[in-house]
């Protein structure tokens, strides 16, 4: 356990924070599509707002049981993925009406160019993965 640790903690030590953040950003995007952490696209620190861009993103395909004998099989695509915030280092809102109480205040997503298939198949006909 503690060996692992040190070797994340190594790995991390040698990435900008970007880099480190997109790391992370993209392991908790891959339950809901297929990210290339090289893909992404980050403002940190530049100006007020702090930004996350994925561009042109697949959905990760995904099989539902629906009832007894159907299979959805869902797949697709996203042209943007937005996800925008600013910092707060006092922990307060303050006057710009921002929303938590946290560092991040005014967070906001969007996503854009959301193309998707739905296709049913009979649960005899689906993989065993299903």
């Amino acid at each position: 356990m503690f060996k692992s640790l040190g070797q994340t903690l190594a790995s991390f030590r040698l990435q900008t924070p970007q880099r480190i953040l997109a790391s992370l950003i993209a392991k908790s995007l891959s339950e809901f599509f297929v990210v290339d952490q090289d893909a992404i696209q980050s403002n940190l620190t530049s100006g007020d707002t702090s930004s996350i861009i994925l561009r042109d993103v697949r959905l990760k395909p995904r099989k539902n049981r629906i009832g007894t004998h159907v299979v959805a099989s869902i797949d697709g695509t996203v042209t943007e993925v937005y996800f925008s915030w600013t910092w707060s280092f006092t922990g307060s809102t303050g006057n710009n009406g921002g929303t938590g109480g946290g560092m991040i205040q005014n967070a906001a997503l969007a996503i854009k160019g959301l193309n998707f298939e739905i296709s049913l198949s009979s649960w005899e006909d689906a993989d065993e993965d299903t």
